[in-house]
């Protein structure tokens, strides 16, 4: 299976749900500060990257689990998929888009848009970790939502 996690710009809450999902991040507790700096991809994603699917990892299931930036059209880019997926004779039933935009705290933004469209990766990479891990919470539960889906979609088949 495929599982894509989607946010605006592909830089902070996709990686941050796709990086607890593979175990970057702890999925009890909380994360560290530091540990935000380990993370592939974390507040690094470029506009020419929008669209794309970006692999993270591997999880427990054996499933690919990617990263993708869809900007404000996150339905546009999901019905593009499975579009595709229809004119192609394959079924999306191995492949779930899960939106990880969930409500940021407004440091998230803030410090998103400094790193990434003012290029002040300094002042704005810190930011938005902070803000992340504001809402960090959040993202536990999705992910564990999204576990408890991929287990349920295994004891069926």
């Amino acid at each position: 299976m495929k599982l894509i996690y989607t946010c605006y710009g592909g830089s902070h809450s996709s990686v941050t749900a796709a990086a607890i999902h593979l175990g970057y991040l702890p999925c009890h507790g909380r994360s560290s500060y530091e540990q935000f700096y380990t993370i592939p991809f974390y507040d690094e994603m470029d506009e020419d990257q929008l669209g794309k699917w970006v692999f993270m990892g591997t999880d427990e299931f054996n499933n690919d689990i990617y990263i993708c930036g869809v900007k404000g059209d996150k339905d546009l880019a999901i019905n593009a998929v499975y579009s595709y997926l229809n004119i192609s004779g394959m079924t999306a039933d191995h492949i779930i888009m899960v939106d990880a935009l969930i409500t940021l705290h407004p440091l998230t933004s803030i410090g998103g848009y400094m790193s990434r469209h003012l290029n002040w990766v300094r002042l704005g990479r810190p930011l938005s970790i902070m803000g992340i891990m504001c809402t960090y919470d959040q993202f536990v539960r999705l992910v564990d939502k999204v576990k408890e889906y991929e287990k349920n979609f295994y004891d069926i088949y």
